[in-house]
């Protein structure tokens, strides 16, 4: 029988646990387990950017809990502490100000803090005011009416060109592919280096 309470996982330390010993004495092992605490589905959140969850967390309370804040430490208490880092994490995996804010008012006693509902919003007003989008080359050019045009040539669509101001295109195509489309187009481009150097292409000679 010992040896089926070890099987079970209800060895803890060397001694038997209230769930071991219910099976060896033929009783109520679903009381007993009970006797180890019961899952916690809420957390207290503190003014100190701190969420104090007592006894274990459910699985759905720490996943929210791990997208938005860090253990602090652990015990027959864990506390998170939240950051404008973990936010916007957060934000970054797909999270908006409003659903976090519903999720953690719905796990929080008493309420959210000030403190947690403040730094929410400050996250999320400085969240994505600087984009960062691929390109593999840009055209540039003070005729802005021929950018526009270049813009809307449908010959030019494989380019996927794009418009990030009135003298600046973006394409996703290479430098190379970009300068021979062009061409192709019937435009007469000019390759320039990063620093705005012209790059000087060899002449090919052609033999009679």
């Amino acid at each position: 029988m010992l040896d089926e309470a070890a099987t079970l996982g209800i060895l803890g330390a060397g001694a038997v646990s209230p769930a071991g010993q219910a099976l060896l004495a033929d009783t109520d092992i679903a009381k007993a387990v009970g006797d180890l605490g019961e899952v916690a589905r809420t957390a207290r959140l503190q003014a100190d950017l701190t969420a104090v969850v007592a006894g274990t967390p459910s699985p759905e309370l720490a996943e929210l809990l791990g997208a938005t804040a860090v253990v602090e430490s652990r015990g027959t208490a864990t506390t998170w502490r939240f950051s404008p880092a973990m936010v916007r994490g957060a934000y970054d995996a797909g999270w908006t100000q409003q659903r976090l804010t519903k999720a953690l008012t719905k796990i929080a006693k008493g309420g959210l803090p000030q403190p947690l509902v403040y730094l929410l919003a400050d996250v999320a007003r400085q969240h994505g005011s600087v984009r960062v989008t691929p390109v593999a080359s840009t055209l540039i050019s003070d005729d802005t009416a021929l950018l526009a045009q270049i813009c809307a040539d449908r010959r030019l669509d494989k380019l996927n060109l794009r418009l990030l101001a009135p003298t600046v295109l973006a394409s996703q195509a290479t430098t190379a592919d970009t300068m021979t489309a062009l061409r192709k187009a019937g435009y007469a481009p000019r390759q320039q280096s990063t620093d705005g150097c012209d790059v000087l292409e060899k002449t090919r000679r052609h033999r009679a």
